[in-house]
């Protein structure tokens, strides 16, 4: 599996780590994944990025899958969203346009259509399971399968996201036409009137942008 496929592959769950838990004295921005070079500029993943920000990078030049906005290089970013719209999805991709306030953009999520199969037919088989005679053990197991493939399904069915859904998102730009895009590898559904990830996510982001617009010039 190449570079590119791995970075597909991250758990965003690993990323919202970032996000929730909070040490005394250690600053957020210092959260972001990192990756260090002797010669040459950090490359970082995971950095939290507003839709404005990520609609002015550029690839670099110098180096395969990494992006520039401001001085910041990096391979992946993550973004908190509004969903403003659908567009015509293809073969590959479901397609959205998002919003986060500061700019808004499409929003590019691959179909997964075969692992969202898989997981269908192990959850029908699970609940199937739960329902027919066996042990109390057997069936609470079962039952336990098939709350936790409901959420696997939730997290790679791209197709439930609809206008008006909160979505935080992990990806990288993606150019056509001279536009830019998003192209997310993994998102997470936020319909909780809490708040709470957004403003986890609100919290970060500032956290980043005021330990790192220093370092700009």
């Amino acid at each position: 599996m190449d570079e590119d496929e791995q970075d597909k592959e991250r758990d965003l769950e690993d990323v919202l780590d970032n996000f929730f838990i909070r040490k005394p004295n250690q600053s957020n921005a210092n959260n972001a994944n990192k990756n260090f070079s002797n010669v040459g500029p950090t490359i970082h993943k995971a950095i939290p990025l507003t839709l404005r920000d990520i609609s002015r990078s550029r690839p670099d030049a110098d180096r395969s899958n990494v992006f520039i906005t401001k001085n910041w290089h990096f391979q992946t970013c993550v973004a908190y969203a509004f969903v403003a719209g659908r567009c015509v999805p293809n073969k590959t991709f479901y397609k959205y346009i998002i919003d986060d306030g500061t700019d808004s953009m499409e929003l590019s999520i691959y179909a997964n259509i075969a692992k969202h199969r898989q997981i269908i037919s192990l959850y029908n088989e699970a609940t199937v399971l739960s329902g027919v005679s066996g042990t109390e053990e057997d069936k609470k197991l079962s039952g336990s399968m098939s709350r936790l493939l409901l959420e696997a399904k939730e997290s790679i069915d791209a197709s439930a996201i609809a206008p008006g859904m909160n979505l935080m998102l992990e990806g990288r730009p993606n150019m056509f036409r001279g536009k830019v895009g998003f192209e997310a590898f993994s998102f997470c559904l936020d319909n909780d009137r809490s708040r709470k990830m957004e403003i986890a996510f609100n919290d970060h982001l500032l956290d980043w942008y005021k330990n790192n617009m220093a370092k700009e010039n």
